[in-house]
């Protein structure tokens, strides 16, 4: 038995932002505006980057609200099963904001990077993947 599987990923958040602000100052050898913009960038030091929606993400959120739900209704007889988003605010809030109502939600341990050095790039994924593939495949 086949099962579909849709992948979102989450809205902007602040992190976002902060990353937008970071590579702005950086290339042009630039000291942050404000004090606002210090408070972005010291949000990057953090590990897990567990930031919210910015207001531009909860725009976003709206805006793909209607077409998200009509792509979870259409799957299979019954519609999405689960809504499975990992334990970070701005992915459990992009899941509420687009599918609340549509399916019973549930965090996934399995979805996001445990450590600096898998979101870095510098350690591999490839073993946290296969449990979450199998974790999906006995569901």
């Amino acid at each position: 038995m086949s099962k579909d599987l849709i992948l979102v990923r989450h809205a902007e958040s602040t992190n976002n932002v902060a990353k937008r602000t970071l590579q702005r100052t950086l290339k042009k050898f630039k000291q942050p505006e404000s004090f606002k913009e210090c408070q972005q960038l010291m949000s990057l030091l953090g590990f897990p980057m567990n930031s919210c929606l910015s207001a531009e993400g909860l725009q976003m959120i709206d805006a793909q609200r209607d077409m998200a739900r009509k792509e979870a209704f259409e799957l299979g007889e019954l519609g999405a099963e689960v809504i499975l988003h990992s334990p970070l605010i701005r992915a459990r809030d992009t899941a509420i904001g687009l599918f609340e109502g549509v399916a019973p939600m549930e965090e996934s341990e399995e979805l996001y990077e445990k450590s600096f050095f898998e979101h870095a790039g510098i350690s591999s994924l490839s073993q946290r993947v296969a449990v979450w593939k199998d974790k999906l495949r006995r569901r």
